[in-house]
């Protein structure tokens, strides 16, 4: 029995929180196979060459006709909805979540590999400006991975759901492991942990649904114990998270299409709100370098806000699939 991959969207029944993934189905993107026993069969696939050198800029991951997907990467400022600069084709992988780019310009892609024999859970590393497939992490004994974030060159990678199918983890890959030095867990995470983000003081943040079914955030102070909830009100369904240099926590509002904004200490009602597009059903926010500009990808594709006014600036839907964007990474990196 296959199990569903629920990291993308949210609905809400009643008063209570059913995670799924647009376009979930049995057997095709968006369901995960049974967990592999191992990772020996395992034949890392290869990015399609880059139509052309990238450069700096906004990678987002967004599907195709034919219900796989791909990672095109935009400039970061760009008002004429142009073409990707480059592209990295997946083939038959699975849609992964959140993306993460290091200071080096590398990119880490969370995804299930599939080959005809088992499938794999990993992170894989490209290199900068859709480049070949470097590094992979191996995840198949410890989670589905969903999300990915770094600090200090560090990868932490937040898995949605444990290889039995339980509730989900945060996998900690110091330099140089291929396998995780520990995990991070939490009696609190009920089912899936959704995204991932640190802030300046190395503190580590999660999105997860409780055991009720409703989204909440977990604090891994210093990247260690087992977790403290973080007791913030004014939000529906969160997915995603994010910090700008400033140490504001900015929660992405699926349900009510809105990034929340919480000074330090990170606690009760936000500090402010950034009203994000109508029926766009923003899934993840990032901020660029400069901290003036935010990214949030949804189904209505790549919409770009002015930060922190939350002024629109323009829209990226040029060669976006019918399910607009999901996970997002920019390059350069800020605050690393």
């Amino acid at each position: 029995m296959r199990a569903l991959r629920c990291t993308a969207a949210a609905v809400v029944t009643g008063l209570a929180v059913s995670l799924v993934l647009a376009g979930c189905s049995a057997g095709g993107p968006g369901t995960v196979p049974s967990a592999p026993a191992g990772s020996q069969a395992f034949t890392p696939y290869r990015p399609a060459a880059p139509a052309a050198k990238a450069g700096k800029g906004v990678y987002v991951v967004t599907g195709t006709p034919s219900g796989q997907y791909v990672i095109n990467e935009y400039p970061l400022n760009d008002t004429n909805n142009s073409a990707p600069l480059c592209s990295i084709n997946a083939g038959t992988s699975i849609f992964p979540g959140d993306l993460a780019a290091d200071k080096q310009g590398n990119l880490w892609v969370p995804t299930i590999a599939t080959p005809s024999i088992s499938s794999v859970w990993e992170v894989v590393q490209y290199a900068p400006s859709c480049g070949a497939q470097k590094t992979a992490l191996l995840e198949s004994n410890i989670g589905q991975p969903g999300a990915v974030a770094i600090d200090k060159g560090t990868v932490y990678v937040a898995n949605e759901i444990n290889p039995s199918f339980g509730p989900g983890n945060v996998a900690v890959f110091p330099p140089g492991y291929t396998t995780p030095k520990r995990v991070l867990t939490s009696p609190l995470i009920g089912a899936f942990v959704l995204a991932i983000a640190i802030n300046g003081s190395g503190d580590v943040f999660i999105t997860y649904d409780n055991a009720s079914f409703h989204t909440e955030v977990l604090e891994f102070a210093k990247g260690k114990g087992s977790g403290t909830a973080v007791n913030v009100s004014g939000y529906s369904v969160i997915t995603g998270i994010t910090f700008d240099k400033h140490q504001n926590m900015i929660l992405t509002d699926y349900s009510l299409a809105q990034d929340e904004v919480y000074a330090p200490p990170y606690s009760g009602a936000p500090t402010a709100t950034i009203p994000l597009v109508t029926g766009s059903n923003p899934l993840f926010s990032k901020l660029n370098k400069r901290d003036n500009t935010m990214y949030v990808t949804g189904t209505t594709g790549l919409n770009v806000y002015s930060y922190p006014s939350g002024t629109f600036q323009y829209a990226i839907t040029n060669q976006m699939g019918k399910g607009g964007a999901g996970g997002i990474a920019i390059d350069p990196a800020p605050h690393l």
